[in-house]
């Protein structure tokens, strides 16, 4: 997928969704960190949505 759109942050999205996915069955993570990652997830899709409408 890096090579398809050139965004670096690829390997950290994925790594931050994980770490939200296993806090869903763990709760391992801080309200705070949970806010942080979601946020992070907020700008993947926001960055990766114009991939969608161009494939």
């Amino acid at each position: 997928m890096h090579r398809q759109t050139g965004e670096e942050n690829i390997a950290t999205w994925f790594a931050v969704a994980q770490n939200l996915h296993v806090n869903f069955y763990e709760d391992n993570l801080s309200p705070e960190f949970v806010r942080i990652y979601l946020n992070q997830m907020t700008l993947m899709v926001s960055r990766l949505e114009r991939y969608l409408t161009e494939a």
